[in-house]
């Protein structure tokens, strides 16, 4: 199965996903990155994403993919690791 990521850099983005999910969500998995925000992240999850990406730690984000049943990855970072392991509880 190919993994497919569409930054929120990419113009459109949301549309995009929402275009993949059309033509290969049965033979792709398909996500958003660069998410900031549960906004975002709920437009994303609506248009066809599966997964979720974040380069910073939003709780928000975090506590919506959770109750969607979504999926919230991001870097490492040693400075948050913490924060981030509080949140998983």
């Amino acid at each position: 199965m190919s993994v497919l990521e569409v930054t929120m850099t990419v113009p459109g983005a949301i549309a995009v996903i929402a275009q993949l999910a059309k033509a290969f969500g049965a033979e792709a998995l398909i996500g958003a990155g660069t998410v900031l925000d549960p906004e975002t992240a709920d437009r994303c999850i609506q248009a066809g994403a599966q997964f979720i990406v974040s380069p910073a730690l939003n709780e928000e984000s975090i506590a919506f993919c959770r109750a969607r049943s979504g999926h919230l990855s991001r870097r490492p970072d040693p400075d948050r690791s913490c924060a981030r392991l509080e949140c998983r509880s």
